[in-house]
């Protein structure tokens, strides 16, 4: 998570406790995703230890709040791509819709009656290599394009497409 968020007084407590990693990221803009490489370097030494010691890793593919919920971010391909690949993990998705009425984006601490489903789905079940190698031989698309922007292209639509199908169920449940 973005190294600042460590610094909010609630949220920054249950980072610490959960045992995120910071990602220093340099530029604030939308879709600027350049990190600071020194600090990256130590955090990725961290993250490599907790993996091999058999730790699990979540991360967020758009890497910032999206201004649009409705329509993700280009997910970007950086450390959780790529080191899904290096790790050859198996990858799982969560999706969730309906969060900004119970934790509006500009809000510190969340909690808003409101409703929220989510769906979990396993994306490489036998491993991002595997996931890879099979896309890169079924689907023209994904023929001369890098390892981790398949994998990154891949997850983005799977995971659009499961979120615009949560969408329309509450929209249907809205109407009735």
């Amino acid at each position: 998570m973005g190294a600042h968020l460590f610094n909010l007084p609630l949220l920054s407590t249950v980072c610490v406790a959960c045992g995120h990693f910071p990602v220093y990221f340099t530029g604030s803009k939308l879709g600027d995703f350049g990190v600071d490489r020194n600090k990256m370097a130590e955090v990725e030494k961290l993250v490599d230890t907790h993996i091999d010691g058999g730790g699990h890793l979540c991360f967020f593919p758009e890497g910032q709040m999206n201004n649009n919920p409705d329509k993700f971010c280009p997910f970007r391909y950086g450390g959780g791509m790529k080191k899904a690949l290096q790790k050859d993990a198996k990858l799982w998705s969560f999706v969730t819709c309906g969060n900004p009425s119970m934790w509006p984006r500009k809000a510190q601490v969340g909690g808003l009656p409101g409703r929220c489903i989510y769906g979990l789905k396993s994306l490489a079940p036998d491993g991002c290599v595997a996931l890879v190698a099979e896309l890169r031989k079924t689907n023209r698309k994904f023929k001369d394009k890098e390892d981790y922007v398949i994998l990154a292209e891949h997850c983005h639509e799977v995971m659009q497409g499961e979120y615009d199908k949560m969408k329309a169920t509450m929209e249907a449940k809205k109407s009735r």
